[in-house]
């Protein structure tokens, strides 16, 4: 009786200590201690990946296409230059002041002086064939002077290692044909044609912009057409290789407005007012390169990982 007593007594009170939590398998109580441990560090990976993907939500929304992710720039600074923009348009202004011939405003794809220093922004890489184009609209009041517009491609804001496709006007009317301009290391390159680089069709206050970039042969073609919206340029010139002879950096897109001279005629803009309206900047085949690239999206969810787990760490101290 009393051996069935112990036993008895002995499998309540192993019942009693189960209930109660206080025994548990040797490797069972491992697991335990190893819970809070697993949890915390899928705590941190579940809000590095949210991070991360946050992040790339942002930038996915934003697009090229949108003029608010352009970013204005001088050459160099003058008050009677400004610029608007919003997602479907931006506005280069000329106020009624007299603006020094070979200063310009510009609205350049990306933030940086090139698009390797960028912190946001687009840009094509020269490993790939592209070709972009461009609406304007221009509408001038009481005009006095010379102004340009253009749009092209380059390697950095500063124009040195560039081609594009531009206009003259003076008080206010097209003057001339559309021609295409090249620099290597900051010299304006030589192209046949009269006047050089023209592209045959007469220059028109309202129309569209192209430049196509061929990565096999490094030729840059711009063109123009005097229909807003067209699909391909009606005058097209190439520049044959001129990007073999640049740096093999990363390439940026802008179109500017420019104080121009006229020789024998007249030198920069005087007086009046000019808005220049660009807009459906439009990316016809290849693709633009996100700045920052996403592969730097991986340093930011790493650097979010190494933040959170030394909050834990703090918090345990």
């Amino acid at each position: 009786m009393k051996t069935r007593n112990r036993c008895k007594n002995s499998r309540k009170s192993v019942r009693n200590t189960l209930e109660a939590g206080t025994y548990w398998p040797k490797s069972f109580a491992i697991f335990r201690r190893m819970t809070p441990f697993i949890f915390r560090r899928w705590v941190n990976l579940f809000r590095s990946i949210l991070c991360f993907c946050i992040i790339v939500i942002f930038q996915t929304q934003a697009s090229v296409v949108s003029f608010n992710e352009w970013t204005i720039g001088y050459d160099p600074f003058d008050a009677d230059f400004s610029g608007t923009a919003s997602a479907d348009q931006a506005t280069l202004l000329a106020a009624s002041g007299e603006i020094t011939a070979g200063t310009d405003i510009a609205y350049f794809s990306v933030n940086g002086a090139t698009v390797e220093s960028s912190s946001s922004g687009y840009g094509f890489s020269p490993s790939s064939s592209f070709s972009i184009a461009i609406d304007y609209d221009l509408s001038f009041s009481s005009a006095n002077g010379v102004l340009g517009i253009g749009f092209g491609i380059g390697e950095g804001t500063s124009g040195d290692h560039s081609a594009g496709v531009g206009m003259l006007t003076y008080n206010g009317f097209p003057t001339s044909t559309f021609t295409a301009v090249g620099r290597v290391d900051g010299v304006n390159q030589s192209f046949s044609g009269n006047p050089p680089g023209s592209l045959g069709l007469a220059a028109a206050l309202s129309g569209s912009l192209f430049v196509s970039y061929d990565a096999g042969s490094g030729d840059v073609t711009v063109g123009a057409s005097h229909t807003k919206g067209a699909s391909t340029a009606s005058h097209t010139f190439t520049m044959s290789g001129i990007q073999n002879d640049w740096n093999e950096a990363d390439l940026l897109a802008s179109f500017f407005l420019r104080s121009e001279s006229i020789p024998g005629v007249a030198s920069g803009w005087s007086s009046g007012t000019v808005d220049a309206v660009f807009s459906n900047f439009r990316v016809q085949e290849g693709t633009p390169t996100v700045v920052p690239e996403p592969s730097d999206y991986v340093w930011v969810m790493l650097g979010c990982m190494g933040l959170f787990g030394l909050g834990h760490r703090l918090k345990r101290i």
